[in-house]
């Protein structure tokens, strides 16, 4: 006999998450999660299973009344979706994990579109949600030329000829956290309302991150400035050997230096030996082209694509 309960108090969901949420990646660690939770304000609805005594079944939710659904924890949506990545389902079954899925659904009267979830251990959980990137310096050898192996020779050149375009006139700023501002500017300039930070409670949550990783040595930014202008400036976390690229901003003024400062990322990979530099999901063309290695997340959903189109059309308004 399966039993089903729902904690919704702050103290009480911490413990459960903690307890039983593995903290594997940047993504695993309330403290992360939690400054989206401050700046959003959901409602939450963190499930257990019990079986003969035994908890068999964790599934951190809440609600986000705009799409009138349930999200993962902490429900930071962007266009009704929500963009924290690699989250986990804790079940011994695809029955207990549909069990929890409904009962929060029935208490709640909503529907549900967990997103971005990892592969599942055998739950199958077989829809693909979106694509995310991954760079792996060991298997380039650790080196940029063992990297620009993978391309042919023509390609190779290009590769080089483009991300080197700007070196006689760029100076490379490290762990400036102050230029945070100077990235969400960049990147509201450059998307307006398609921007992530247009919502001020998703650039208060990512202010909220960048202070929690810089106050425990967690937060690489990489400001790119040529003849002493700001260029670019991307922001990133590390967390047990992995690098995580996070967000960043261009200026359109200078045109391919994206390319520029993505590969600085990928030299920063090989010279501090990361596991992977992970990329995250949204392809805008080049993560394909740098040979990125495709990692796909899986979602649960029972609501419309129409939900959401209607969401990001309200945010336009």
């Amino acid at each position: 006999m399966l039993t089903l309960s729902v904690t919704d108090d702050y103290d009480g969901c911490r413990k459960l998450w903690e307890r039983f949420i593995p903290q594997n990646v940047i993504f695993d660690l309330w403290d992360v999660r939690n400054c989206f939770h401050r700046a959003f304000g959901r409602r939450l609805c963190f499930v257990t299973a019990e079986k003969d005594g035994l908890t068999v079944g964790f599934l951190p939710l809440c609600i986000v009344p705009e799409t009138s659904t349930l999200a993962y924890f902490p429900g930071e949506t962007w266009h009704g979706k929500t963009w924290l990545e690699q989250n986990r389902t804790v079940a011994d079954s695809r029955e207990t994990l549909n069990a929890m899925i409904d009962f929060a659904c029935e208490k709640h009267g909503l529907g549900y579109h967990i997103r971005y979830l990892l592969p599942d251990n055998g739950l199958s959980i077989d829809v693909e949600d979106e694509t995310g990137y991954i760079f792996v310096p060991s298997a380039h050898s650790c080196s940029m030329e063992g990297y620009y192996s993978s391309f042919s020779g023509k390609n190779a050149k290009k590769m080089k000829k483009e991300s080197s375009v700007y070196e006689e006139s760029v100076t490379v700023v490290y762990d400036r956290a102050e230029d945070f501002e100077v990235l969400i500017k960049m990147n509201t300039d450059n998307f307006g309302t398609d921007s992530y930070f247009s919502d001020p409670r998703f650039a208060d949550g990512f202010r909220n991150l960048a202070s929690y990783l810089n106050r425990n040595g967690m937060l690489r930014v990489t400001s790119v400035l040529v003849d002493g202008e700001f260029a670019a400036v991307d922001a990133g976390s590390i967390y047990k050997n992995v690098y995580t690229l996070l967000a960043g901003g261009t200026s359109p003024k200078f045109r391919g230096i994206a390319k520029f400062i993505n590969t600085l990322h990928l030299k920063y990979s090989c010279e501090m030996n990361f596991d992977h530099a992970d990329f995250l999901c949204g392809d805008f063309g080049w993560k394909a082209m740098f040979h990125l290695q495709p990692r796909p997340l899986y979602k649960l959903s029972n609501t419309d694509e129409s939900v959401f189109e209607k969401s990001a059309e309200a945010c336009h308004a």
